[in-house]
Formats: structure tokens, C-alpha cells, sequence
């Protein structure tokens, strides 16, 4: 699933480079970061939400943990509130709600990565393969998002 929206968000980056009509390096970034923002966060992050609101002891078993109602409610709350937040950062390119949104997304998804990783270690699930796309998104998209916008503020800074 994860890996469609990636592919997804790709496609159209690539679609929408296509009719840019303007191609600096900032509208470049911008547009890759707010496609990033779309598809892998926000579509992913709303996926997430039901697979933990509506399906708890499916989520719980795919993931190798006890079922608790009250915790997964809690984590699709928190999965659906950041993935609005980054549907909206695709229509809503201001300075400070993106960095508001990176540094919530970033300490959330930083959070989940860190006791995905505890689990691993202490019940020493190493071996499932179904946990690591997961996994690697839960590292790899703030990363990524952070490193864009650095690079977004770079280069606003030098052409101002």
C-alpha cells in the first residue's frame, strides 16, 4: 500500500513537472515535498487511521502486538489528525503551516518509528517481512521532508 502511494506520488510530481511552467529549484522542491506531504502522509496517514479505528484486532495481529482498543483509538486519532494536516499542506503552501506540519508529522511518526523498533527488539519480531515497508516509512518520509524544506529555506534565503 505504501509503496502505491510513493509510486503515486511520483506519477503525478512528474505529470505536474510537465506543465510547470516555471522550473526553478524551489518550485521543484515544493512541489515534490507537498506531493510527499499528499500521497504517503496524508493517504497513507488516513489508511492507517481505519486499519486502527475499524479494524483493531486485524492491525494488532499484522503487527505482531497485543489488541488494545483504547491505545489503537488513541494512534488513529493521532494518524488521522497529522494526515489531514498534510492533505491541507498540499493546498496550503505558507512558510510557517509547513513547518508546523513537518515537526508535527516528524515527532509522531519519529515516536511510532522508535516503539516499532522497541517491539522488534524486546519481543524480537525480526523476521516478519510485512513490518518493514512500514517500518522504513515511518523513518524515511519525515527525513525526507525535512531535508526538503531545509533545502526550500536555502534557497529562498539566497535569492532573497
Amino acid at each position: 500500500m505504501l509503496l502505491i502511494l510513493y509510486v503515486l506520488g511520483i506519477i503525478c510530481f512528474f505529470i505536474n513537472f510537465y506543465f510547470l511552467k516555471e522550473r526553478t529549484k524551489k518550485n521543484i522542491l515544493e512541489l515534490i515535498s507537498s506531493y510527499i506531504f499528499l500521497f504517503p502522509i496524508g493517504f497513507g496517514g488516513l489508511s492507517f487511521c481505519v486499519k486502527n479505528l475499524f479494524y483493531p484486532y486485524n492491525t494488532a495481529s499484522a503487527l505482531y502486538i497485543e489488541p488494545n482498543i483504547f491505545f489503537q483509538f488513541q494512534i488513529g486519532i493521532s494518524f488521522l489528525s497529522f494526515s489531514i494536516l498534510s492533505i491541507l499542506c498540499f493546498f496550503i503552501k505558507m512558510k510557517y503551516f509547513w513547518m508546523a506540519s513537518i515537526i508535527g508529522n516528524s515527532i509522531f511518526y519519529f515516536g511510532t518509528f522508535f516503539l516499532l523498533v522497541k517491539t522488534l527488539i524486546f519481543e524480537k519480531y525480526f523476521y516478519f517481512i510485512d513490518i518493514y515497508p512500514y517500518f522504513f516509512h515511518l523513518l524515511l518520509s519525515p527525513l525526507i521532508l525535512i531535508f526538503f524544506y531545509i533545502w526550500i529555506l536555502k534557497i529562498k534565503h539566497f535569492e532573497s
